[in-house]
């Protein structure tokens, strides 16, 4: 079961990074030391076909194929170079293996690329004033800065009308079930703050919630509790992509240091 569900995983992954041309790998997970090009690896970074790295022992690196779909785990102590079938180890003990899933089925299921998502794989940015929301996990968050006591959050439609307002001290928060948010509808976060200097700071953010299908789809991917490492950083690049930037943090908190 976990099996299909990193396949389906992997599947829509590739859907939003397919480039074109040579083989291109990102790192999605690192352990240990692992060095291409006198750099050591660390998450998101890249490989192309024809770059060299080295594994010291002990050592694991999991690359994701951006355009195929697949996923390989290598272990040092080992030499490996891209090939477009792959890494290839060179020398050494370690080892390289393919995860999943097959590449054929991979690129026959595979989907159009969207034209944003090699900037989004890089930048946690959200893109445009509008935030997207997903109404299976409502979750709101906003940027820290100086203030006094405790944040109110505001929730209104479209027209202005308030939903749901509550007092928090931290800078994000899960929306209620009891809250039943539409698909594919318009809302507005309203957020209010006592700054150092007495005075009152606001901050208006457009919502959208994404459409039922697309929901869905989120929920099916969401990797289990307990899952890989570079399970939950495939998936927060896939919710990166449609936009869930909070989501994407709180699946993989990593992702936040600089990436």
């Amino acid at each position: 079961m976990l099996e299909r569900r990193l396949a389906a995983l992997l599947l829509a992954a590739s859907t939003l990074f397919v480039t074109a041309g040579a083989t291109e790998l990102v790192v999605t997970q690192a352990a240990g030391e692992a060095v291409s090009a006198q750099r050591r690896l660390g998450l998101l970074d890249r490989l192309q076909g024809g770059d060299r790295l080295e594994l010291a022992a002990g050592a694991t690196l999991v690359l994701f194929d951006l355009e195929g779909g697949r996923q390989f785990t290598l272990t040092g102590p080992a030499r490996f170079s891209i090939a477009a079938a792959g890494p290839e180890r060179q020398g050494g003990s370690g080892s390289a293996r393919v995860d999943l899933p097959d590449p054929a089925l991979a690129r026959a299921l595979r989907r159009p690329g969207q034209a944003a998502a090699g900037a989004i794989l890089r930048s946690g940015a959200a893109d445009g004033g509008v935030e997207v929301l997903a109404p299976s996990q409502a979750l709101l968050s906003w940027r820290a800065r100086p203030h006094r006591g405790h944040w109110t959050l505001r929730l209104r439609d479209a027209s202005g009308g308030l939903l749901y307002e509550t007092s928090l001290a931290g800078t994000e928060h899960v929306l209620p079930d009891t809250l039943r948010l539409a698909h594919g509808a318009r809302y507005l976060r309203e957020l209010e703050w006592e700054q150092r200097d007495g005075s009152r700071g606001t901050e208006l953010l457009a919502l959208e919630t994404l459409d039922a299908a697309a929901d869905a789809e989120l929920a099916a991917l969401r990797p289990p509790p307990g899952a890989a490492p570079a399970a939950r950083v495939l998936y927060a690049l896939y919710l990166r992509a449609r936009g869930l930037h909070g989501l994407a943090q709180r699946a993989a908190p990593e992702l936040a240091e600089g990436n």
